[in-house]
């Protein structure tokens, strides 16, 4: 008896079909067949577009390799307790079989949220990761990129990166700013707009010409660091929006002062080497 049975017209089963060997459609130079397995109440459950290279669950129109319509769930049942489910996005160059080494900058794998527009699916955000530094034989640095569309583009654009260094980037890069080499499991933040006062129930952490702020819900604002843009002076700046005052105290001259009328070294200044 052979292990593969080929079928040129229609079988029908009823009830349990049970293959101990393979079942092959459209080998060697046979026209080519769809393939489908249909339950009650849903047809195509299960759909092989031979035409399209392509496979569709619960639809008989796939548009990708593999469209599903429903959710997709993966479980690990192991007693490890390292053991998880996983979903592998992998890349290489070359081809399936004689695979090459990645380059520095490329892209491995995405997850896209697409909603319908009335016209046709358009992506909202998405998640990837790219080889963020020259890969070797077990090295694969990596980062991490989280991008939305904004109101009235037709793209994603980064607004978050997290980098092989630790390094986490918030808009840094998108508007030509970038961080210093050196940098290792910092949080940077890219220039931006001064938020409205009145953020309800949040605390407001931003970058603005150059400075990093502060503000709470009620829209006080204060400076932190102390050295505004193009100056040397040391400064202390806070906004208060409940009585309508702005306080600015230039800290380097006061501290001057009182080391003069105490007669202490209240004050000490000196320039590192910066490396």
């Amino acid at each position: 008896m052979p292990d593969t049975t080929e079928y040129g017209a229609n079988a029908h089963v009823s009830g349990t079909l049970s293959v101990t060997g393979s079942v092959v459609v459209n080998e060697h130079s046979h026209p080519s067949y769809d393939f489908r397995i249909e339950s009650d109440g849903q047809s195509h459950m299960l759909f092989v577009d031979a035409g399209n290279d392509a496979i569709g669950v619960a639809t008989d129109t796939p548009t990708e390799a593999l469209d599903v319509i429903g959710n997709i769930r993966t479980v690990k049942n192991n007693n490890s307790a390292g053991a998880k489910g996983k979903l592998i996005l992998a890349k290489s160059k070359g081809s399936a079989g004689s695979e090459t080494v990645v380059s520095s900058g490329d892209t491995i794998g995405a997850i896209e949220f697409n909603a319908y527009d009335g016209n046709s699916f358009e992506t909202a955000a998405e998640i990837y990761a790219k080889v963020d530094n020259t890969p070797g034989d077990g090295d694969m640095p990596g980062s991490l990129h989280l991008a939305v569309t904004a109101d009235g583009a037709a793209a994603a654009t980064d607004r978050i990166v997290i980098d092989s260094k630790g390094n986490v980037r918030v808009n840094v890069d998108a508007g030509g700013q970038t961080l210093n080499t050196s940098a290792l499991g910092t949080i940077a933040l890219h220039n931006g707009t001064a938020p409205g006062a009145g953020t309800t129930n949040t605390a407001v952490l931003y970058a603005i010409s150059g400075e990093l702020k502060t503000m709470d819900a009620l829209g006080n604002e204060t400076l932190l660091s102390p050295h505004p843009e193009g100056s040397e002076d040391w400064v202390f700046y806070s906004k208060n929006v409940e009585t309508g005052k702005t306080v600015k105290i230039q800290m380097e001259k006061l501290m001057k002062k009182l080391n003069d009328l105490l007669g202490e070294d209240l004050y000490e200044e000196w320039i590192e080497e910066i490396t």
